[in-house]
């Protein structure tokens, strides 16, 4: 479970959020933390992000993603508006 909030005391660009981690995860993050000398659990989290952000954000949309996304849109074209219904279908 994650739950997120802001709080007055902190800058608009940071969140505050409270992780329920598996002991397994804890574990990683704690030998992480360890590994790169960092001060707490909260810095190796934001290090861990930080890391893989790149790989998760940039990673290249699936050949069937894009096979289904072209597909929708040429059914669309020239046709009356489409519901919200008829969109869930693809």
């Amino acid at each position: 479970m994650i739950t997120c909030h802001r709080g007055d005391y902190m800058s608009s660009d940071t969140i505050s959020i409270n992780v329920r981690l598996t002991p397994e995860n804890n574990r990683v993050i704690g030998v992480f933390k360890e590994y790169f000398g960092l001060s707490s659990k909260e810095e190796a989290i934001n290090k861990f992000i930080e890391k893989n952000a790149e790989e998760v954000l940039e990673r290249p949309f699936s050949e069937k993603f894009l096979r289904e996304t072209k597909e929708m849109f040429e059914k669309m074209k020239n046709k009356k508006p489409i519901t919200f219904e008829e969109l869930d279908k693809y």
